[in-house]
């Protein structure tokens, strides 16, 4: 079975066939990597499928795969990718305006860890008005909807994991949106640089008649990101402003006819006929949504799609083992964190909250120079700059991929990201008037190490302060899940960080800082409130398969999944409305370098 999969659609690209092959076969075989190139004709009238057939017949790498008719980009792609059989797929178009060159950018960034790379064409070189200007607008537009931050949604070239592709359907002019499809699942997505080539021969078969196209399908893509899980909130909403201006009217009408004795019908009929339609598309709209939200729990998705499905389970577990390094007491890789948006969805909205209580509680001076240390993507280092006005600001972590995110969403002018060991710290003694740590010193194999390096690298009199949930039953989103867990799976014990993390109690917290010479630390518990908008808010977040919980999970079959997650929807306190909340519990403490 081939590593890559070369998918490329063509359409009336004769002059380009050979010219293409060459170059792609060129370029694959230099990477010293198995390949396979899946050319599909999309229905051409010339002499493309011979050509095609020809080279097919020479080659046995070479895949053809020939539609009927004209479907469109979207639907060849598909279809080559229904047909690559290898684990990473590279999609291109055939009008050599992707330049092969590019592929080994590619291949780098999906070797990195990375589930999806995309192309981005920075500097292009079509025509002003007709090309540029309206794909400026349409990425500004697709990033704004769709939550993802990349610059070129309609290019093809990208690359794919293949586990990723499969959970994400085709059709429309979908292929654009792949990247903030597969976001929604979990996919970690970065970009690369390529050149953007005029195309020399043939002709084009793009204008500006697609606009259109693109815009209903932003709106689709919209909704699905946004009410998939949860449709009642999108056409509930309007249909109680629908009722409720319907039931103003009607009683606006009722004080006409029987305080004024007027006669609705003949003074305020196309009035009263309006207010009936509010009220019946209303209801209607509360019905539609309410029809929405039994499908989306008793059928989530299509076999073939589901979340709980193999191809996502399988997702779930490569991203357990894939290459990424946290801290742990007890070095176990489920632990570690190697994508942003992962982290985000699962753990970062509460983070986020505790950070900026933490920073309250510490109440320290504008101007001063802090570290932070394991700071995943980056979400303490962003509270500081938002309460604290610091100086500057320098967060550490091991995991590459975490610091990558938290280069391009936290960046500040007097921010800076490094990729670093928390016991190894790459400072000069004294450099900062504060080091804290956010959720992540009892994932340092030795804390009181940690602890000793931000002694260290701290000034005298400057702070040191750290916080962590208290797994002990204080974090209830966390604790509720292991809950769950330990009944219906023996093993799960173990796995449990309240087991695995007896440091973070407040005898345990004292006694690390105490260790690492820090006399007088003040103990502190920091209280939030955990919200979820409704159980599929809570569960999906944990089917990425990174962090503990969702590693674990990973590693269940279907059966115990179904499992947990049933009692789960038992034993999470939900209101009439289907949200959740939960209070959590995280312990801070702070000492004073001596």
């Amino acid at each position: 079975m081939p590593k890559y999969s070369i998918v490329v659609p063509l359409h009336n690209e004769q002059e380009n066939v050979t010219d293409l092959y060459d170059r792609l076969k060129a370029v694959m075989e230099a990477s010293g990597e198995t390949f396979e190139i899946v050319l599909v004709d999309d229905g051409s009238n010339d002499h493309t499928f011979p050509m095609l057939r020809e080279i097919a017949a020479v080659d046995s790498r070479i895949t053809v795969v020939k539609l009927r008719r004209n479907f469109g980009q979207t639907a060849g792609l598909a279809a080559g990718f229904d047909h690559a059989r290898g684990q990473y797929l590279i999609a291109m178009d055939g009008d050599l305006q992707h330049d092969p060159a590019d592929i080994p950018l590619f291949l780098e960034k999906i070797a990195a860890g990375y589930d999806i790379v995309s192309g981005w064409r920075k500097v292009r070189v079509d025509n002003f008005w007709l090309r540029r200007i309206p794909s400026r607008t349409a990425n500004w537009l697709m990033a704004k909807l769709s939550g993802v931050d990349i610059h070129d949604f309609g290019t093809t070239f990208k690359a794919y994991r293949r586990e990723v592709l499969e959970q994400v359907p085709l059709y429309g002019e979908l292929h654009r949106f792949i990247p903030a499809l597969a976001s929604w699942h979990g996919a970690s997505i970065c970009e690369v640089p390529i050149h953007n080539v005029n195309r020399r021969r043939g002709a084009s078969h793009y204008g500006i008649s697609r606009t259109f196209g693109v815009l209903f399908d932003l709106i689709t893509i919209r909704f699905l990101l946004r009410y998939l899980s949860r449709p009642l909130h999108f056409f509930g909403t309007f249909g109680l402003l629908s009722m409720f201006a319907g039931s103003g009217i009607v009683a606006w009408l009722g004080v006409e006819k029987f305080l004024r004795h007027v006669h609705v019908m003949a003074s305020h009929g196309p009035l009263m006929m309006l207010a009936l339609g509010l009220l019946l598309g209303g209801l209607n709209l509360l019905a539609i949504g309410l029809l929405g939200e039994m499908q989306v729990r008793h059928y989530p998705a299509p076999p073939s799609r589901s979340l709980l499905g193999r191809s996502r389970a399988a997702l779930a577990k490569r991203r357990a083992q894939r290459i990424g390094v946290g801290f742990v007491s007890k070095p176990v890789p489920m632990d570690r964190w190697t994508s942003g948006s992962d982290y985000e969805r699962w753990m970062g909205r509460w983070s986020r909250l505790l950070a900026h209580e933490f920073l309250k509680w510490l109440r320290l001076p504008a101007g001063l120079r802090w570290l932070d240390v394991c700071c995943g993507s980056g979400i303490v280092t962003e509270a500081i700059v938002q309460r604290n006005a610091p100086a500057s600001v320098v967060g550490v972590d091991s995991s590459p991929h975490q610091i990558d995110f938290a280069r391009c969403h936290r960046s500040r002018q007097n921010v800076s990201f490094e990729v670093a060991n928390a016991m190894e710290l790459p400072f000069g003694d004294g450099s900062f008037d504060v080091a804290v740590s956010g959720l992540g010193l009892n994932f340092v194999p030795d804390p009181v190490r940690g602890l000793e390096e931000f002694r260290r690298v701290v000034r005298p009199g400057g702070a040191i302060a750290i916080y962590v949930w208290d797994y002990s039953g204080g974090a209830r989103f966390i604790c509720e899940f292991w809950n769950a867990a330990k009944a219906i799976d023996a093993e799960a014990a173990s796995f449990d960080q309240a087991t695995r993390f007896p440091m973070c109690t407040e005898k345990g917290l004292l006694g690390v800082f105490e260790s690492a010479r820090l006399p007088g630390a003040t103990f502190h518990a920091l209280e939030i409130v955990t919200r979820f908008a409704s159980f599929n808010d809570y569960w999906e977040p944990l089917l990425s398969g990174q962090g503990s919980a969702p590693a674990y999970l990973a590693t269940r079959d279907e059966k115990a999944r179904a499992a947990i997650r049933e009692r789960l929807q038992t034993t999470l306190p939900a209101n009439a409305m289907g949200e959740i909340e939960v209070p959590a519990r995280a312990w801070a403490v702070r000492a004073r370098r001596p």
